[in-house]
């Protein structure tokens, strides 16, 4: 459990951004541009004290839910709530993008 949590920080701090839970004071907007990719991460030695980081692009049209303003909070304006001029979404329930493995976990 310690080498994933060391991944998930680690993973954090190289991102030079704030997406979703990661949020940096230093970086507070998201850069797509740069970090809209999967971070992967190895351990290639048995003493290695940090991972080794890769990263893979991502391919947003073949995404359930494209990344986008999700209203954590604040307010959306009209250019938040649109992607590529499209009309906006209506919302979903959490529950329509969880995976079948956490609600059978969450209900016992």
């Amino acid at each position: 459990m310690l080498r994933l949590a060391i991944c998930v920080v680690a993973g954090a701090l190289a991102r030079t951004e704030s997406r979703g839970a990661h949020f940096r004071e230093d970086f507070p907007r998201r850069d797509d541009r740069a970090w809209l990719r999967r971070t992967l991460a190895f351990w290639r030695g048995p003493d290695d004290t940090l991972p080794t980081f890769d990263y893979e692009t991502l391919d947003v049209t073949r995404m359930e839910l494209p990344p986008g303003w999700r209203g954590y909070g604040g307010k959306a304006t009209s250019s938040t709530r649109t992607r590529r001029g499209a009309p906006p979404r209506s919302p979903r329930s959490a529950t329509a993008v969880r995976p079948p493995i956490v609600t059978r976990f969450r209900s016992g």
